[in-house]
């Protein structure tokens, strides 16, 4: 089952997202939307309308603006990520402008470097976290991913832009990233474009760029402009100064993608990379994001009171009819639609409310089933097949479980590569799978464990 990857970049203006369909790993950009921020609107009102109803195994990822941020980069002798969390609060709390205690702090994935380990540190104060997700938690849309920017935009966009200078314009901020190997190795934030004129922020922006550059000591890194303000003017300015400049190209239904549009489709990009491949994600500790089963098991609650309610308002309507007091019969008809509208808020019209509803209490079923409630080859059964089958005196951890009906994909670590043989022939015995295939195994960097990718393939019959 396809899933959709759904980018929102919002600014002081605008809010604009990017819908990408995630088919087996093939991603295709679906399109673009955006929708005016005015004073009176609320947020949440607009994430709803540009989003629409959330769908079982989407996607969303958002960031926080560079200027709402404290990053520093750390050097640390090892690189194991429970030593780092562990002393990072000590580490930044020396670097720090404000008490650690007021933020929420992250890190991304360490890079070794000579004597170590390169490892980006971010502080975020937790106020601005939970202002950045209340209108998401406000309509119950599962924003699964808040990064930082600039990195989380050049995470996402790394398949265009492995190597360069990414400047990233808006409203709000100006950012300028050097990024080597689709990682942001160093960054500056530049004024903010209303203050300063084009010619100004042409000169800040080279200026800047020289100085990233500089610190690699190699010239050959393209400036590539994104956000509503890579204008076509700024463009000229920067490549009449002897610089190569461009806007990344991707088409959207055979023309270019415009430049205000290419955060957004970063970070619908940035929402389908594995969890496992750390990046700055601020969905931690208490805003971990809920899983998408609770929220299902309250709708189906939901669904269920709507159910009772029509059940009863058919009867009481058969009996009213008789008895002339077809008001109160419509005022039950009203009632049932405003809960059904509350229930749904995405359903832009009622005809038949209890056939409606009988029809999404079905979808809700069978997405139940999937995921645990139903037959041999649900999710929960068959975690719990693989759990029987694995022997007692080895050690697995699975970091990536990926189901669909023909096939299981595992990702994990063990402690030997016999102990991957061993999973792998205990697991052919069991009759839920036809074929066991070892895909991956490779010895950790620090040679204390193996990581491994193994695909079960599901028997069609039992």
């Amino acid at each position: 089952m396809a899933r959709r990857l759904i980018g929102v970049d919002i600014d002081d203006n605008f809010v604009r997202t990017a819908l990408i369909d995630d088919e087996k790993g093939v991603l295709t950009l679906l399109g673009v939307h955006q929708r005016p921020r005015a004073e009176a609107d609320e947020l949440a009102v607009i994430l709803r309308e540009v989003i629409g109803e959330p769908r079982l195994g989407d996607r969303l990822a958002a960031t926080l603006p560079a200027s709402a941020t404290f990053t520093r980069w750390l050097r640390f002798p090892f690189s194991e990520e429970k030593k780092i969390a562990a002393v990072l609060p000590m580490e930044l709390s020396l670097q720090l402008p404000v008490a650690s205690e007021t933020c929420t702090l992250a890190f991304q994935k360490p890079i070794p470097v000579e004597n170590g380990f390169r490892v980006a540190a971010a502080a975020v104060q937790t106020s601005a976290i939970e202002s950045a997700l209340a209108p998401f938690d406000q309509l119950e849309i599962p924003l699964n991913v808040l990064g930082l920017a600039p990195f989380t935009l050049a995470r996402g966009l790394a398949f265009l832009i492995p190597n360069g200078l990414l400047v990233t314009l808006n409203p709000r901020e100006t950012t300028l990233a050097l990024v080597v190997d689709g990682e942001v190795a160093n960054y500056r934030l530049l004024p903010n474009p209303a203050d300063i004129d084009e010619i100004q922020l042409a000169e800040g922006i080279l200026r800047e760029g020289n100085l990233l550059r500089g610190s690699t000591g190699k010239n050959d890194f393209t400036f590539y402009l994104i956000g509503s303000g890579a204008t076509p003017s700024l463009l000229e300015r920067l490549r009449d100064q002897g610089e190569t400049a461009d806007i990344p190209r991707i088409e959207l239904n055979g023309q270019p993608l415009a430049a205000e549009f290419l955060p957004a489709l970063a970070l619908a990009q940035r929402a389908g990379v594995s969890d496992r491949d750390r990046g700055f994600n601020l969905r931690v500790g208490r805003f971990a994001l809920k899983s998408e089963w609770g929220r299902m098991k309250k709708r189906m609650l939901a669904m269920a009171i709507l159910l009772a309610i029509s059940l009863v308002m058919l009867s009481t309507s058969a009996y009213l009819a008789y008895s002339r007091k077809a008001g109160t019969a419509a005022g039950l008809q009203q009632e049932m639609n405003r809960i059904f509208k509350e229930t749904f808020p995405g359903t832009q019209a009622i005809v038949d409310a209890p056939l409606q509803m009988r029809a999404q209490l079905a979808e809700l079923q069978k997405v139940g089933q999937m995921v645990g409630a139903g037959d041999s080859f649900s999710t929960l059964n068959i975690l719990a097949e693989i759990s029987r089958h694995t022997p007692t005196d080895i050690k697995v951890d699975i970091r990536d479980f990926n189901y669909t009906p023909e096939s299981i994909r595992m990702e994990g670590v063990t402690s030997s590569f016999d102990a991957i043989n061993r999973l792998s022939k205990t697991l052919q015995q069991s009759p839920l799978f036809e074929a066991v295939r070892i895909d991956d195994a490779k010895m950790s960097l620090d040679g204390n464990q193996v990581d491994f990718r193994v695909t079960l393939s599901l028997r069609k019959e039992l």
